[in-house]
């Protein structure tokens, strides 16, 4: 991003997306919800006991609820656009979770 210039309009919809409430489907979702068909259906077809298929749902509703926490959105606009504009010379840092907090 050193060489890249960011005009307003683009620095803008960033800072719009990264302050959106609603998260994008992700592959991981939709392999989840994949999981939990196939795991109910070797359930109905006693392929699984339900000791086991209880534990296994339990494990992907818990991976599939980590897409519903707070979070998304967190991103103050100022702290985006300081990011995106950055000091001259310098190089934003690649951890989202640094700049969100506030650190470079």
């Amino acid at each position: 991003m050193d060489a890249m210039r960011l005009d307003d309009i683009s620095i803008a919809k960033v800072v719009v997306t990264l302050g959106a409430a609603e998260r994008p489907v992700t592959l991981d979702k939709v392999r989840l919800d994949r999981q939990m068909r196939e795991l109910a259906i070797d359930h109905v077809e006693g392929r699984v006991s339900d000791e086991v298929s209880m534990e296994r749902l339990k494990d992907l509703r818990g991976r599939l609820a980590a897409f519903d926490e707070p979070g998304v959105g967190d991103v103050p606009a100022k702290r985006a656009v300081e990011w995106l504009r950055g000091p001259t010379g310098s190089t934003p840092a690649t951890s989202a979770s640094s700049w969100r907090a506030g650190s470079s």
